[in-house]
């Protein structure tokens, strides 16, 4: 499926729901639920990847990869640079 001003992935905001929302994605990454809302505009930075997809295999999000996360990110974002190190944890 592919969202306007979005690679042909699942939307970051929409692993962010996955895992019950801003609240809980931020108690489970450490962050403020600010910065998860930033993470809906901007995508989840590539640096927290790692984390995420440990998270998402915890709580049996099978369809949260990362290639979803790659392909997620939206197109204009400030990360799109961090694709180089999806690329290398692929």
């Amino acid at each position: 499926m592919q969202y306007r001003g979005y690679g042909p992935g699942m939307r970051h905001d929409r692993i962010i729901d996955l895992f019950g929302g801003n609240t809980e994605l931020a108690k489970l990454v450490g962050r403020s639920d600010s910065a998860i809302s930033r993470w809906r505009d901007n995508g989840i930075p590539p640096a927290f990847w790692p984390l995420v997809l440990d998270l998402a295999e915890a709580h049996g999000l099978d369809e949260v990869t990362i290639d979803e996360l790659r392909a997620g990110l939206p197109k204009d974002s400030k990360y799109r640079a961090g694709r180089r190190l999806a690329r290398s944890m692929a």
